[in-house]
């Protein structure tokens, strides 16, 4: 079935809109997260975590090398905005292709471009937003499958979900929702073709052909990049443990009320309880007309929540993107049954057609409103435009060294700009950057392919054994060794939360050589070398505590995650 294209045009204009929303919020120069460290991977293309990501790699590689504007920071986020502004067009489209409607496909699509979740990755560099377009892609070619039996629509979808699996693989997650796909349409249209076979063997190398990109992770870590997570090993090595209390608490943080510091309420923080209610009417139409599109959906909407929820996943915003555009297609259907309901109301109470007419319009003007309301909720805490350029940072760090300095960064909010500048500004390569994470097993190799830059690397001559060289003490151990290995021969710094607690700390800093803060206001300090020529110091017994090692934060969400770090 041909769809009209002035409808078609109309369903996606939001997306059009909502790309002039993220230029007007997005952080051009960097902000608290990934963004710096994913803008030095795909630069130099590295490894920007143990799965790689390749294909985002690639794609944000290439917009740095084909939009010459700005700095490279800017080009990255603009690359989120354009695919983010490209998933809501895709999802007013697929939203119109329920419901008929065009006004139903761009109150989908606007809603879900304003959405906290999908808004707040539009505005900085990250994976999030081309995860987005390639799932609304996944989802409107179901549809059409399922709708017009279209096996174009059918190979587009199994094209873009192999895409998304080699860009994240939380896509893995919508797998039970292709096969459900697959199932239903199967009695209909496959089963009677004479060549299913063979189609499905050209169905199942389209959707594993993306995979191959996954073989470029190796290569990419072979050519030892300054940003290659490929050495830390698997993740499911320091899982945490997660228990039915863990999971408790992340099905409140997503079904329950938004309270700052209290619950994150992921579902409601989309679009609030004025818009909210929509999805249960649509989710009751489709159950009475369309029990296949209704299978299919929330499958498509259980997968990433079951997951997030399964695993105790904090700060599990991204992995509710999906989630979230498949209630933004609820929301539409329900917002197309009310404004029908209400127009057969108004067929019985006003006999001039006009007047009915004008009601009718003005109903769905009202529903094409309601994303105003939610982007005034949402733009407050996600406008990033006046956030302070994270790459100054970066360059106080590095030109307060010496020579042949040595680094080592605790906070990824410290150590990304730092890589940044060194890589992308091409500022003081004769520092070696290590950033704490390193120091936990088996991210040592990280540090050890550093050593013919003339670091001592040694193992440290601890108790640690067996499970307790994943442990922050083992970590601890190897960090305190390399100090006195190497503050003799060259400059070592350290900045970050870590400087602060060897200040304050004095049995820490007591089992430490000698050391001082750089700069005041600065969280750096630097160790002194040994007067007179002397030799290192006898290395002590590391001390017999606990010492939580600052971990790597979450994907960037919202402003008040990081109040304390600003």
């Amino acid at each position: 079935m041909r769809l009209p294209h002035r409808n078609i045009i109309l369903a996606a204009s939001p997306g059009a809109l909502a790309f002039a929303l993220y230029w007007r919020t997005m952080a051009r120069h960097g902000d608290m997260g990934n963004g710096l460290m994913l803008t030095v991977a795909a630069d130099e293309l590295g490894v920007p975590s143990r799965t790689g990501h390749p294909l985002y790699v690639l794609a944000a590689h290439a917009f740095l090398r084909w939009l010459p504007v700005g700095e490279p920071i800017l080009r990255t986020t603009i690359f989120s905005a354009v695919s983010a502004a490209l998933a809501v067009a895709v999802v007013g489209i697929a939203a119109y292709r329920l419901t008929k409607r065009w006004w139903a496909g761009a109150f989908a699509g606007a809603l879900f471009g304003v959405s906290d979740a999908l808004w707040s990755h539009a505005v900085v560099a990250e994976v999030c937003a081309l995860h987005a377009l390639l799932s609304a892609c996944t989802l409107s070619g179901v549809l059409g499958w399922i709708q017009t039996g279209s096996r174009r629509s059918l190979y587009v979808a199994t094209l873009c979900f192999g895409l998304s699996i080699a860009n994240a693989p939380i896509a893995l997650t919508w797998a039970p929702m292709m096969l459900a796909a697959l199932m239903v349409g199967r009695p209909k249209r496959a089963a009677a073709s004479a060549n299913a076979g063979s189609r499905g063997a050209a169905l199942i190398a389209v959707g594993l052909l993306p995979l191959l990109l996954y073989l470029l992770v190796p290569v990419f870590a072979a050519r030892d990049p300054l940003i290659n997570f490929a050495a830390a090993g698997p993740s499911w090595l320091d899982r945490p443990v997660v228990t039915w209390h863990t999971r408790w608490r992340a099905a409140v943080d997503y079904f329950g009320i938004p309270e700052e510091h209290v619950r994150e309420g992921y579902l409601l923080l989309q679009y609030g309880l004025a818009v909210i209610w929509l999805a249960p009417v649509g989710l009751w139409r489709l159950a009475r007309r369309r029990r296949e599109v209704l299978a299919v959906t929330v499958l498509a909407y259980l997968g990433p929540v079951a997951c997030a929820i399964g695993t105790g996943a904090g700060n599990a915003g991204p992995l509710y993107i999906a989630s979230h555009m498949v209630v933004a297609l609820w929301l539409a259907v329900g917002a197309r049954a009310v404004v029908f309901a209400a127009s057969r109301l108004l067929r019985r109470a006003l006999r001039e057609r006009a007047g009915r007419k004008r009601l009718r319009a003005l109903l769905i003007l009202g529903m094409l409103g309601l994303p105003a309301f939610v982007m005034a909720g949402n733009y407050r805490a996600i406008a990033r435009s006046g956030s302070q350029p994270m790459t100054a940072l970066g360059r106080a760090m590095l030109d307060r060294t010496d020579r042949n300095a040595v680094i080592i960064v605790s906070g990824t909010d410290w150590a990304y700009p730092a890589f940044y500048v060194q890589r992308l500004e091409r500022r003081r390569p004769d520092v070696v950057l290590l950033l704490d994470a390193y120091f936990r097993w088996p991210n040592l190799r990280l540090i050890e392919r550093e050593r013919r830059r003339g670091l001592v690397i040694r193992a440290p001559g601890c108790r640690h054994k067996g499970k307790d060289l994943r442990s922050a003490e083992h970590a601890w151990c190897c960090m305190h060794q390399l100090i006195w290995d190497n503050h003799s021969r060259r400059k070592v710094y350290v900045a970050g939360p870590l400087a602060g607690l060897i200040m304050r700390n004095d049995p820490i800093r007591d089992r430490l050589p000698p050391c001082r803060r750089l700069a005041p206001g600065l969280p750096m300090i630097e160790f002194e070398f040994p007067g007179g020529g002397a030799s290192p110091p006898a290395i002590p017994e590391p001390p017999a505590m606990r010492l939580a090692m600052p971990s790597e934060p979450a994907a960037h969400h919202h402003e008040h995650h990081h109040e304390d770090a600003h």
